[in-house]
């Protein structure tokens, strides 16, 4: 089949002007598009498998965090899903985008084409990974950090002004908070069972104490009002219902996306420095005392956040 198609490329190519199959002309806007939509596939496809691959764990107990990879398995999992949707959500904005663009900025778009092309191998390789299952927790996604970054500044500087579809773009974000929300619940549930019980009363918890429950009552917050934007966001085919977001809602919600996935790696960041902290303990049953784990936390916001780092009171 894949000759047939190649040898109907050929022929075509051979009706079409020479101009046509220049590098940066019309033939690298078609191959960009093409890209784009192949980027999307692979993404749905991953974030899938993914979630058959690693069961869904709602609580976590001591078993799954000491005894057992299976708190760190699932939330690798769930951190690399809220990337490749993270990802995904912005791919979509460039097909629309590009459907309704101006010709010279496709063109200017397909002249970035062989670089784009390059970084569509941090997918392969996590898809290579999946058939030969050898997708694990120790894995580093800062090949797919770079590709997500990289696709979000090339969209900025081209097609940052072009009209994109707002219902699916609200959808997207909604799928991207779940993940989000998913992937910072498991981690938080991690740093419950690895913290040792405080001796202080309940109405006098310690700071990362304070933290910590403020943000789970936040993450519950925000999967409630996941289900209303589900609810109130009109279908494409909705001809009498429509969404329209200025450009400041649209700036807050990337900006509140940009938050979201700092925060999850930061607790990324503190459940690895955790679980080094963990195998040092002479005691299998021994837990790692609030202190610790602020420390912890101060590291990993360094590490996250950088230039942007207060610490994680501030931060988080």
């Amino acid at each position: 089949m894949y000759k047939i198609l190649t040898r109907h490329v050929h022929f075509l190519t051979l009706f079409l002007p020479e101009q046509f199959l220049k590098r940066d002309a019309d033939q690298d806007c078609i191959f960009v598009l093409l890209l784009i939509h192949r980027l999307i596939s692979k993404c749905d496809l991953l974030i899938n498998e993914i979630q058959k691959k690693f069961p869904r764990i709602d609580q976590l107990n001591f078993d799954d965090v000491v005894k057992s990879h299976r708190a760190e398995q699932w939330s690798f999992a769930c951190k690399l899903s809220q990337s490749l949707s993270i990802f995904q959500m912005t791919l979509r904005k460039f097909v629309k985008a590009m459907e309704v663009c101006d010709p010279d900025v496709l063109r200017h778009i397909a002249s970035t084409y062989h670089v784009l092309l390059t970084h569509e191998k941090s997918l392969d390789f996590l898809i290579d990974l999946l058939q030969k299952d050898q997708l694990h927790d120790s894995l580093s996604l800062n090949a797919l950090d770079k590709t997500i970054s990289f696709y979000k500044h090339i969209y900025k500087s081209y097609l940052s002004q072009e009209k994109f579809s707002m219902s699916n773009y609200m959808r997207d974000l909604t799928r991207v908070v779940l993940l989000s929300s998913d992937s910072l619940q498991t981690d938080i549930q991690r740093i419950q069972v690895l913290q040792k019980e405080s001796e202080q009363p309940d109405n006098d918890q310690s700071p990362f104490a304070v933290l910590v429950n403020q943000l789970i009552e936040s993450n519950e917050q925000m999967r409630a009002q996941v289900g209303k934007i589900n609810r109130l966001v009109p279908q494409d085919d909705d001809k009498n219902r429509s969404l329209t977001l200025d450009s400041n809602s649209i700036s807050s919600i990337e900006s509140a996306i940009r938050n979201l996935d700092r925060l999850t790696k930061t607790f990324h960041e503190i459940c690895s420095g955790l679980t080094t902290q963990i195998l040092l303990l002479s005691d299998a049953n021994e837990r790692i005392n609030t202190q610790d784990i602020e420390n912890i936390a101060y590291q990993a916001c360094d590490k996250v956040y950088k230039k942007e780092d207060s610490g994680p009171y501030e931060s988080l």
